[in-house]
């Protein structure tokens, strides 16, 4: 494996403008219609500017490089943006460059999907159910198992979504304890 950053090109449209950026990080939920995610990219001032604010239109295409390794080898063309908008977050990275991190705002986005960044969703106020820390790991594979959890397709990341509900949880956890796999101290 190389030490250096694999790199693709991410092509925008909107009404008005098109900006071609270098991604580092993209996830995409290619559920149809497939919706942009996560995106990390960087390039001139004005084009990552113009970008988040591109990010909040409506009338938006995002098109990735084929070439990009981790993506299932598929092109991806007509990426529609979130109906949730962005948080976007922007950093100088040198004279004219700068880097650009959007994160829809998507409910039960894990911009990193790991088993911390369950928890925490698991553990928000979105939830009542109450959970056991000692119980992540079963719940982790049970809700992947049923879909709830799915992994989104990344390149430069590894993100996923939680889709459930209040309702949902409350139905696992209470057949977690009755099948014997969570136990309560």
């Amino acid at each position: 494996m190389s030490d250096e950053a694999t790199l693709g090109t991410l092509v925008v449209d909107g009404r008005d403008a098109s900006y071609r950026v270098w991604v580092d990080a993209l996830a995409v939920d290619t559920e149809y219609p497939a919706k942009l995610a996560l995106v990390s990219c960087a390039g001139p001032q004005t084009t990552i500017k113009s970008l988040a604010a591109l990010l909040n239109e409506r009338n938006l295409r995002v098109e990735l490089n084929p070439e990009v390794e981790g993506m299932d080898g598929y092109t991806y063309r007509g990426i529609e943006r979130s109906d949730d908008g962005y948080r976007c977050y922007r950093h100088r990275l040198d004279f004219d460059t700068f880097h650009l991190v959007a994160v829809a705002k998507t409910e039960g986005l894990l911009p990193a999907l790991s088993t911390e960044a369950l928890w925490q969703e698991l553990t928000s106020p979105r939830y009542t159910t109450p959970v056991l820390r000692d119980w992540i790991g079963w719940l982790e594979e049970y809700l992947k198992g049923k879909k709830y959890l799915k992994p989104l397709t990344c390149f430069g990341c590894r993100s996923g979504i939680l889709q459930m509900s209040d309702e949902n949880l409350d139905e696992v956890v209470e057949y977690g304890i009755r099948e014997g796999q969570l136990k309560v101290a």
